[in-house]
């Protein structure tokens, strides 16, 4: 039996950047965010004594990290079954209790984001399928995924997100996509397919940023699907929280293509607005 790590948040973790392996900063775990807004509605609901401050780090530490559930309750001296527990309550709490760092820019900071847009001229998270429908989550590269909607400004913070559902190829026809290259596109379309592309990274930076800080996303090995949307959307609350101290990051590369998505169906509307748009620029 593997001896679990005594004190770990009392000896250990001051010696490290909790920047670094939590993802937010001393200050934005004690003071700004996290223990002043969660201490007063901690309710310990699973009667396991366990202070919140240690209920707080190990939960960062695992969404920060894809290590195991056994290896961390055992640096943070706590059973497995415990550790999932918090986990659930922590990312309740943190969608409850903070949902409001997710919100539409409005005034200086809308004003900032279209800046941003002006100026460029303009997800998918693995799981284990554990469900009634299984095959209702297998995308079209063959592997379990939900559906993250996002929405972000142009600092790459999260504006809106969606409840994880499946989507069907359809259910996007209210977003802006470029115009098919068939070979006939006119010079203006395709300086308006480039633009479009610009200002898209700014959303695809965004997902990465959020897989690169909080890499349990890349396989959330959970049962649930309800417990699944509240991870993804507490790391979505994070990730912003992250971005308002002006964090430094570092965006790896998230799986995002070029690939040719499904054939959706023409949305006469939509492509009339995006002639509007493209005879703007």
């Amino acid at each position: 039996m593997v001896p679990k790590i005594m004190n770990f948040v009392e000896d250990v973790v001051p010696l490290y950047s909790l920047r670094g392996h939590f993802r937010l900063s001393k200050e934005q775990v004690e003071v700004m965010s996290l223990l002043t807004t969660l201490g007063p509605v901690y309710m310990n609901l699973q009667q396991t004594k366990l202070p919140l401050i240690n209920s707080v780090l190990a939960c960062l530490w695992t969404l920060a990290n894809q290590e195991s559930y056994r290896g961390v309750a055992d640096r943070f001296n706590m059973s497995k079954s415990t550790l999932a527990k918090h986990l659930h309550e922590f990312c309740c709490y943190v969608n409850t209790y903070m949902a409001h760092h997710i919100s539409w820019p409005r005034g200086q900071r809308l004003a900032m984001s279209k800046l941003g847009f002006d100026a460029a001229g303009f997800p998918n998270t693995d799981v284990q399928p554990h469900c009634d429908n299984p095959l209702a989550y297998l995308n079209r590269k063959q592997f379990y995924s939900v559906n993250l909607t996002g929405f972000c400004d142009s600092q790459r913070r999260f504006c809106h997100i969606s409840r994880l559902v499946v989507l069907a190829p359809h259910s996007l026809v209210q977003l802006m996509r470029p115009y098919r290259d068939n070979g006939h596109l006119s010079a203006r379309q395709k300086q308006f397919n480039r633009k479009l592309n610009t200002a898209r990274v700014v959303i695809e930076h965004a997902f990465g940023i959020l897989k690169c800080k909080f890499r349990r996303l890349q396989c959330l090995q959970m049962r649930s699907i309800s417990n699944i949307s509240s991870a993804v959307s507490a790391c979505c609350i994070l990730h912003n929280i992250c971005l308002e101290a002006s964090d430094d990051v570092v965006v790896l590369d998230d799986g995002v293509d070029d690939e040719p998505h499904p054939q959706q169906p023409h949305n006469t509307h939509a492509c009339h607005y995006r002639d509007q748009v493209c005879g703007q620029i």
